[in-house]
């Protein structure tokens, strides 16, 4: 969608409320019911001014995107989350490799914690964000990770993760939205491009978010925003709560190509890592029907056989248990990836005392696996790699169980990547 606006509103919980001088022109998506566990959405700025905030991906809990401040050449990513109630939502791990601007709390329109790193995007280059949720098991507090995509790199960089209490709740589709924003007052022209906004949702997989609701609030008779047409097939009128339509809309494609797709996010993950380690992301997306432990060490793991290995830190964590397993999603039904998973056994040694096999979507893929035999030592990292093919709405599951016969009791992974 293209904006036009000279001043903008903010967004506090996905509610639309005027503070101060700020003003917006605020776009609420429709798509499926339910709660989504991932939104992402792109922006194209061709135009902007100073104190700008371009809003892509809100949502109940808070929002992400890219800003131009105090000057035109001081620009950054941010990601915010609010406070839920009297609980302070946290900062739970970070990318420490990205030229920090500023992190931790935040007030005035509210109170919340909040990442923001140096980022000198341009003008016509797109530009995405995106959440990716975890709901933890206490069916309580959620993890929401992350992600930001530079096409002209094309590649996703992890962020930041928050822990917030939101009652179970994920990502209610009902409450995504985009917005445009000037929070310092400033008159002049900001326009930018939004579209490809997509919900990835349990049960259903990916729907484009192509229509929905525009919300414009003027801060005086002279004051407006303007809504224009742009090549995603956008038609709709300037003006307060105007409804938005896309005149080529069609239910979704799980075989989408071109521009006007969802761009998958990869994942690395560092397995019983309460931290992130470079774009690694803290451990995630884990369930287990047994008994399942972390465990860390400071020994060095020799990573020589390891082709583009990871971060030292991520072979000295790792995750075990007797039943447990990744669940990852986001991915394009029928569409084959390669999922590489690195171990390195830090307790066992000697062969046969530890016995762990996997399976893939259902798919054994390591029978009786001995990490220390395959290694011939301990601290030594291994990995192995599989083609896997996402099932019909965009889920590959990594399990890993205790084999029989094993001496040691429990399985253990590293690292698990899919992309």
């Amino acid at each position: 969608m293209k904006l036009y606006c000279h001043k903008t509103l903010s967004i506090a919980a996905g509610i639309c409320a005027v503070t101060g001088i700020a003003h917006a022109q605020d776009i609420y998506y429709n798509g499926p019911s339910g709660n989504a566990t991932i939104f992402e959405n792109q922006i194209n700025v061709s135009a902007s001014i100073i104190d700008t905030y371009f809003g892509m991906v809100g949502h109940n809990w808070g929002y992400g995107g890219i800003q131009m401040q105090g000057t035109t050449s001081t620009k950054a990513g941010i990601f915010s989350i609010w406070d839920q109630g009297t609980e302070e939502s946290t900062m739970y791990a970070y990318n420490a490799g990205l030229s920090i601007q500023k992190m931790g709390r935040f007030g005035g329109e509210g109170t919340g914690a909040q990442f923001l790193f140096n980022y000198n995007w341009n003008f016509g280059t797109n530009y995405r964000c995106a959440y990716r949720v975890f709901q933890e098991s206490d069916g309580v507090h959620l993890r929401l990770n992350a992600f930001f995509y530079d096409a002209s790199l094309g590649t996703w960089t992890y962020v930041v993760t928050y822990r917030a209490n939101t009652g179970g709740q994920t990502l209610p589709v009902g409450s995504l939205y985009s917005f445009n924003e000037n929070y310092g007052g400033t008159y002049g022209n900001r326009t930018a491009t939004m579209n490809n906004a997509w919900a990835w949702v349990p049960g259903s997989g990916w729907s484009d978010l192509s229509s929905g609701s525009v919300f414009n609030i003027p801060m005086g008779p002279n004051d407006f925003g303007q809504v224009l047409t742009n090549l995603g097939g956008f038609t709709y009128n300037s003006g307060p709560n105007v409804t938005v339509t896309q005149a080529n809309w069609s239910p979704v494609s799980y075989t989408p190509s071109g521009s006007d797709a969802p761009i998958v996010i990869p994942y690395y993950l560092s397995c019983g890592n309460a931290n992130a380690e470079g774009n690694w992301e803290p451990d995630n997306y884990f369930t287990s029907a047994g008994t399942t432990y972390t465990y860390n060490n400071t020994t060095s793991v020799n990573t020589s056989s390891i082709s583009n290995p990871a971060p030292q830190l991520v072979y000295q964590n790792l995750r075990g248990g007797n039943d447990f397993q990744y669940n990852l999603v986001g991915f394009i039904p029928g569409r084959s990836y390669t999922v590489k998973l690195h171990f390195v056994e830090n307790y066992d040694n000697g062969v046969g005392q530890r016995l762990e096999n996997v399976a893939i979507n259902g798919s054994q893929v390591l029978t009786n696996f001995d990490i220390f035999k395959t290694a011939g030592r301990m601290f030594k990292a291994v990995s192995k790699s599989f083609s896997a093919t996402a099932d019909s709405t965009g889920n590959i599951v990594v399990h890993f169980t205790t084999a029989s016969g094993s001496q040691d009791w429990a399985a253990v992974v590293s690292a698990v990547e899919v992309h």
